[in-house]
């Protein structure tokens, strides 16, 4: 099995999960697995909870995939097949402001990262979004602190707190991928 291919990332809406492992996915060439385009049903109706899991565990016990979302429910599972974490720990108020953005740019769309027919509105459960992730940093934030704890002497672990060190982290692998692909010849 390839080292460092099954690849977790986590973090509050908006922190630019879907937008990082696209990206990795790109650099890396692994597949990418969207939580919300499992979860979601058109229309925003979720999938009952043990096909949802049944999903989750084929793509889990693949050798390679990076994963994006949050769904506690099931992240201590999903942290056990993982070989790396990302855990993007950005301010809730940068968080709170990409998530408007995104929805003032997707409004009454479906973006690339969920199932066709799940359309951004400003409806009550987008405001239920905003007090989610204003809420995040004491609430989820912590139990994903404590997994990671649990955790860190099994896996390799990368945290990020600003969206500069995210950028430099992608670059980086970008330089090494493309350094490896280079053959001398004598």
């Amino acid at each position: 099995m390839n080292a460092n291919r099954r690849i977790l990332v986590i973090g509050s809406p908006g922190s630019g999960k879907s937008t990082f492992s696209r990206e990795l996915s790109e650099i890396r060439c692994i597949p990418i697995y969207h939580l919300d385009k499992i979860f979601w049903k058109n229309g925003w109706n979720p999938i009952p909870e043990e096909e949802f899991k049944d999903k989750l565990i084929k793509i889990l016990q693949t050798n390679e995939w990076i994963m994006d979302g949050n769904y506690s429910q099931n992240l201590a599972m999903r942290m056990k097949y993982a070989q790396i974490v990302i855990f993007l720990d950005i301010p809730w108020i940068l968080c709170t402001l990409r998530v408007i953005k995104r929805n003032i740019h997707n409004r009454h769309n479906t973006r690339k990262d969920i199932t066709e027919g799940c359309e951004e509105k400003f409806d009550h459960d987008f405001y239920e979004l905003l007090k989610f992730i204003r809420h995040f940093p004491k609430t989820d934030r912590v139990k994903i602190i404590k997994l990671l704890e649990v955790n860190a002497y099994e896996k390799e672990i990368i945290i990020f707190s600003n969206s500069k060190s995210v950028k430099q982290y992608l670059q980086k692998i970008k330089n090494e991928e493309e350094t490896s692909k280079i053959v001398k010849v004598a």
